[in-house]
């Protein structure tokens, strides 16, 4: 678990306990943001004041979790958020290896695949 996860899953802890606080779930998230910022050497401050510092208001879960999700791609844990928040919003391209084009292939879709391909 990296510290950018961990100030991601902080900010989403803030929203979703019993009684929450805006106010740290904000300063929680864009710590994540500024940090994986940082992390891949994105010195974009423009970019960093936009989608930080107020500018979006409250965030919220589907903020937290869209932000993690970009900040995690290619890693198991943003798979695992997109299948149990169903953000962010994702829409398949037409005509590519999935049951329907209106769902997202998930692992299961993927394994129930190989197994006709076994027989």
């Amino acid at each position: 678990m990296t510290y950018v996860e961990t100030l991601f899953i902080e900010a989403e802890a803030q929203l979703r306990q019993t009684t929450s606080s805006q106010a740290l779930a904000n300063a929680a998230y864009d710590a994540a943001v500024t940090a994986s910022l940082d992390k891949f050497s994105v010195p974009d401050a423009t970019w960093l004041t936009n989608n930080t510092t107020g500018v979006l208001g409250d965030r919220s879960i589907q903020n937290i979790i869209e932000a993690k999700y970009i900040a995690l791609f290619m890693q198991m844990e943003a798979y695992t958020d997109f299948r149990g928040t169903d953000y962010p919003v994702l829409v398949p391209t037409a005509g590519q290896l999935f049951l329907s084009d209106t769902h997202i292939a998930s692992m299961n879709v993927y394994i129930i695949l190989q197994m006709f391909q076994l027989e």
